[in-house]
């Protein structure tokens, strides 16, 4: 009997999980790869506004900020994140911080990093969610007036759930892309769409913002 409650109060974390997006990292956020350097560190601040797509996503918005700093140690790059997402009946806060480090020299046009982070939800006392990607992002631009940039990457979700001390887990694959133009004020755009094939459907997830660049 025990076990039977067990596996039901573990079976409605992973529910609660797979019906709020918290496949990524932030909450009905598309999991966006970090900026690289590309030679030059420098900081960068971020709004988003992102939505799932389909009924598997649970078609919520959600509103976020952003930080980021590049070319740490030439090719250590950190962020932080935090958003709101309209969930019924009250709107609940989700953060998250990822950490990318890139293979190729600073001053290559295409980069290629390893990257991973992890995202927290509380949804109600005692019942939480926390993903954990890890992937590896291709990024590359292209510079004019402005510069264009685009980036993919592929990657594996951890998704663990806890429902009154209780958890349980779940692994699935996911990929995310993006492109992003940014003039040479620093101010520029983006929009992303993440998919990740989860059982039994497909999540979609797509996002916009604004953002800055210092330096």
């Amino acid at each position: 009997m025990r076990h039977t409650i067990r596996t039901a109060m573990v079976g409605l974390g992973l529910l609660i999980a797979s019906t709020t997006a918290v496949e990524a990292q932030l909450v009905n956020m598309p999991t966006r790869a970090l900026p690289s350097s590309f030679g030059n560190p420098s900081s960068s601040v971020a709004a988003f506004y992102g939505r799932g797509l389909n009924d598997a996503s649970g078609k919520q918005n959600a509103y976020g900020l952003a930080y980021a700093r590049t070319g740490l140690g030439d090719r250590v790059n950190v962020g932080i994140s935090g958003a709101m997402v309209d969930l019924d009946p009250d709107s609940k806060f989700t953060f998250g911080g990822n950490v990318g480090v890139d293979l190729l020299g600073g001053d290559a046009s295409t980069q290629i990093s390893l990257q991973g982070g992890v995202g927290y939800l509380s949804l109600a006392d005692q019942v939480s969610t926390t993903n954990v990607p890890v992937g590896v992002a291709v990024r590359g631009r292209v510079e004019g007036g402005a510069t264009l940039g685009w980036w993919f990457m592929p990657r594996l979700n951890y998704t663990r759930a806890s429902v009154l001390g209780l958890t349980g887990s779940a692994t699935d694959l996911g990929a995310s892309a993006g492109l992003d133009v940014t003039t040479s004020s620093g101010f520029g755009v983006n929009a992303a769409l993440d998919l990740l094939a989860s059982d039994p459907d497909a999540v979609w997830l797509f996002g916009i913002g604004a953002h800055y660049v210092i330096g």
